[in-house]
C-alpha cells in the first residue's frame, strides 16, 4: 500500500496595508525574473520569456517611489569586500 500524501494547509499572511517593500526585496524579485527570463529563452519557452520580460519592464517604475533603505535597517553597515 503506497503511503498517503498529507498536505498541510498553507495560510498566506497578507502584508499590512501600509507595507512598503525595501529596495532589497525589489531587487531580489527582479533578479529572479531575469533568471526565469533567461531560462525561458534558453528552453524556447517564449510564453514564459515574454511574461517575465513584461514584469521586468514594469518593475523600475514601481520601485521609483520607494525609499532605498528601510528605517529598521538604518544602523546596518556594509561589511566591505571579502
Amino acid at each position: 500500500m503506497p503511503p498517503k500524501l498529507i498536505l498541510a494547509s498553507v495560510k498566506k499572511n497578507k502584508p499590512p496595508k501600509n507595507y512598503v517593500p525595501g529596495m532589497d526585496e525589489i531587487m531580489d524579485t527582479t533578479h529572479m525574473r531575469h533568471s526565469r527570463f533567461w531560462f525561458g529563452g534558453n528552453a524556447n519557452d517564449w510564453e514564459l520569456a515574454g511574461y517575465e520580460s513584461g514584469k521586468i519592464k514594469e518593475k523600475p517604475t514601481d520601485a521609483s517611489g520607494f525609499p532605498l533603505f528601510k528605517k529598521e535597517h538604518a544602523n546596518l553597515r556594509h561589511a566591505g569586500p571579502i
